[in-house]
């Protein structure tokens, strides 16, 4: 259908928009980089809200697929500041699950929490 064909399309340009914007060690080999794109979300207990503004909110990285939910969420901790928690958390079925900090991207991927790409 048309509609299942921009939808591929987009997908498509927005995976090209990350790799070619994503930070992160470019030692790296392509082969082993595993992209996201990073949200921050503050919650003050009653809102929840992103941090500053729209555009700072979301930044697009990539890391070992070898690396730690741990490590990924600290990556994040500058900006925000050091007196602030950080979570690694993904969307399942509109819920929000948090990921042990020890559990790896490739790990997340196998279990089925998380895909190359994904928003998180």
């Amino acid at each position: 259908s048309k509609d299942g064909k921009k939808k591929r399309v987009s997908d498509k340009v927005r995976t090209m928009l990350i790799k070619s914007r994503a930070d992160g060690n470019k030692k790296l080999r392509m082969e082993d980089r595993f992209h996201l794109e990073l949200l921050s979300l503050m919650d003050d207990g009653e809102n929840t809200i992103a941090t500053s503004n729209e555009s700072a909110a979301s930044s697009y990285k990539f890391f070992s697929r070898v690396s730690t939910a741990g490590k990924v969420a600290s990556s994040v901790s500058g900006p925000i500041g050091k007196n602030m928690s950080v979570e690694f958390l993904v969307s399942v079925n509109n819920n929000y699950r948090r990921l042990p900090n020890t559990m790896s991207l490739h790990d997340a991927q196998q279990a089925g929490w998380l895909q190359e790409f994904d928003t998180v």
